[in-house]
């Protein structure tokens, strides 16, 4: 009778030990099917609605200068393969003209677009329209250029012969160093 009830207790503990494993399995499961990838190449199975108005593509350009720098990056999207997106950081890096460039491309996921546009709507440049030319610029100065495109054909412009808008030249960085820190590169000043 003893070895009956140990053996029903022993029983009972595997049991509930296999039911404590399958639900520690069924949440890892579901918080890793959620989860955002925030690092280069981690891409998970990605979900874009591409019927409303979306960021093709950002592109960003800095060099010009004196030290014969060169830096660009460009993010963009497109529909891929059964209607998923295709995301893609293109980036290239020349600090100056004795350093050989590095040039890499990151596939990511649609987080870092969604991401970009909660920036764009944040400060309000999508209302930026046509810049007017800046009074002052420096002939010696490396060169910026901007731009975002949206899939209604809309985009936003931006260059270092433009005068910005206050907080304007925040926002452009603060993009260029999100898409850089998400894609997992260093950042281009």
């Amino acid at each position: 009778m003893r070895a009956k009830t140990i053996l029903i207790i022993l029983f009972s503990i595997c049991v509930i030990v296999v039911l404590i494993a399958a639900a520690a399995l069924l949440l890892y499961r579901f918080n890793a099917k959620n989860r955002i990838m925030d690092g280069p190449d981690m891409v998970r199975e990605d979900i874009f609605d591409f019927s409303s108005v979306y960021l093709e593509r950002m592109e960003y350009y800095r060099g010009g200068g004196s030290l014969g720098d060169s830096f660009s990056l460009e993010l963009t999207m497109e529909e891929g393969e059964e209607g998923r997106p295709d995301v893609r950081v293109e980036y290239y890096n020349r600090p100056s003209h004795d350093v050989k460039a590095v040039e890499k491309t990151v596939r990511m996921s649609s987080d870092v677009v969604t991401g970009v546009m909660e920036i764009i709507d944040r400060y309000g440049m999508r209302d930026w329209g046509e810049l007017p030319e800046a009074e002052e610029f420096a002939l010696d100065a490396p060169s910026m250029r901007f731009r975002c495109t949206y899939s209604d054909g809309s985009s936003i412009t931006a260059g270092s012969g433009d005068e910005l808008p206050d907080g304007g030249g925040a926002a452009i960085r603060e993009i260029r160093d999100y898409v850089l820190r998400c894609a997992g590169l260093e950042n281009g000043d």
